[in-house]
């Protein structure tokens, strides 16, 4: 309620020319500092979604909060998913001029704005990554000039954190971590019998988790050096995305190597055969 009663103040800025006279930002060491180099400490609020809250873009709610408060910094959170999100219901240009009023009101108050790119409930940063780059290429070349603007370019990410009981020991990953491989140690009376027995342990277990699953792969491999490699690959769907998951466990100088290999699903035909390639690779040494 207090943002609304904003509106009873003039709106008084600094200067018409106050983009050019905020400095730019870097990172030194562990400091932010300004073109000077000397520290800055930024201080300020977030506005809620402003597809549903868009009087948070308020030219005099601005200068309030920066003479009354003290902030120098605003971020101007923009859903991507949700009712009203960006990328899904809402209205894109709307969102857009709202964004870049929250700009316009921000540098006229000599103060830094955060465009804020804001993902919850779609989770994955890739879900939307060509909208992603089609709206910030617009807004860095809108924006290339200013000094005060900051780009938010991914919020709240939901990470799948393994149970710690099933941590495995080893988690080689891609830069973006849409590609990974995970390994674990088993001891051997874990899992009873040879490699054939164990396959239809693991089966029968992929199974009972996934119903209906379609397997793309569920066979027993020979590497050169007579490694025999238990492998399944099939598609599992976590939140909007679909990823190609490959499961393979195989014996080595008494100790079960359990290990999972995950690509996003659409490029299954590329990694499904190099991940197959990548087990046959495998060295007893």
């Amino acid at each position: 309620m207090i943002l609304y009663c904003f509106t009873i103040y003039t709106p008084c800025y600094a200067s018409e020319n106050t983009a050019n006279t905020i400095s730019a930002l870097s990172v030194k060491g562990n400091q932010l500092v300004d073109e000077s180099g000397t520290p800055i400490q930024l201080k300020g609020i977030s506005t809620h979604g402003i597809a549903w809250f868009p009087d948070y873009i308020n030219e005099y709610c601005f200068k309030e909060l920066k003479q009354k408060w003290g902030i120098n910094v605003i971020r101007i959170a923009m859903y991507t998913a949700e009712s009203g999100g960006y990328c899904t219901d809402g209205n894109k240009e709307y969102l857009k001029n709202l964004v870049k009023k929250g700009v316009e009101y921000a540098t006229k108050c000599d103060m830094y704005v955060i465009i804020d790119w804001h993902i919850l409930s779609d989770g994955n940063p890739n879900t939307y990554i060509e909208e992603s780059k089609a709206f910030f290429d617009e807004m860095s070349k809108t924006y290339c000039n200013q000094k005060n603007v900051i780009y938010e370019i991914c919020n709240e990410v939901i990470v799948y954190k393994y149970q710690e009981h099933n941590s495995p020991e080893f988690v080689y990953t891609n830069e973006n971590t849409d590609i990974n491989m995970t390994f674990s140690f088993l001891n051997r009376e874990e899992l009873e019998g040879d490699i054939t027995e164990v396959h239809k342990q693991m089966y029968q277990e992929i199974c009972n988790q996934y119903h209906d699953v379609e397997y793309l792969s569920n066979d027993i491999l020979q590497t050169e050096k007579c490694l025999s490699i238990a492998h399944f690959s099939y598609p599992v769907a976590i939140k909007e995305d679909t990823i190609l998951q490959v499961v393979f466990l195989f014996l080595l100088n008494d100790v079960w190597v359990f290990g999972t290999f995950h690509c996003p699903y659409t490029q299954k035909r590329d990694w499904n055969d190099i991940m197959k390639q990548m087990l046959l690779s495998i060295q007893l040494e």
